[in-house]
């Protein structure tokens, strides 16, 4: 029994309580962050094996929001990641994101009307470059994201939240990319 009960609150607490709309409509979200990203290889390349870099990134993000997927305090909505790196390869500590990109459904929850949690999951893609070396991998990519609505501080302001969290943009045996991220999120 008890364990039935375990069984039920878990679910009821990770699913999103979903409200079937009667008339079905959209929103869109537009948001930009800088992510700071440390990248590590294992056995890719000899070249590039056993190694630590540092890589900044860009990272434009581009979401639908679905209403008939909006219940009281949770949402969901499927993204579109596109990245381009700031750093060169030049410095010996550093690597170049020449491209990021990739598809993510993104659950959200409204904590006491004060802030908002976001869990990015989904597939990427990343390309990196290091002294002539071109690599490139696919793979799941996931995070966390808390946001902040500047309606609190703003209240008659367009619907803007500052953002922070974390990424991880790939995780295989070969390549680890994961990193920090700071933006901005327009939803209208």
């Amino acid at each position: 029994m008890k364990k039935v009960v375990a069984c039920l609150v878990a679910c009821a607490c990770a699913a999103p309580s979903v409200a079937l709309a009667e008339e079905s409509s959209l929103k869109f979200t537009v948001a930009a962050d800088y992510a700071n990203n440390n990248v590590s290889f294992s056995d890719s390349d000899p070249a590039l094996t056993n190694q630590d870099y540092k890589s900044d990134m860009v990272n434009l993000k581009l979401g639908l929001r679905p209403e008939s997927f909006t219940g009281r305090a949770s949402f969901l909505t499927f993204e579109a990641h596109v990245g381009m790196g700031l750093r060169d390869d030049e410095e010996p500590g550093d690597i170049e994101t020449d491209m990021y990109y990739g598809g993510f459904i993104v659950p959200h929850a409204v904590v006491f009307d004060l802030f908002e949690l976001s869990f990015p999951v989904g597939y990427s893609r990343i390309e990196l470059t290091k002294g002539g070396v071109d690599t490139t991998h696919n793979s799941v990519s996931f995070g966390g994201n808390v946001m902040l609505p500047l309606r609190l501080i703003f209240p008659n302001g367009p619907d803007i939240r500052l953002s922070a969290g974390g990424q991880v943009y790939h995780q295989s045996s070969e390549l680890r990319v994961y990193g920090y991220n700071a933006g901005l999120r327009w939803d209208f």
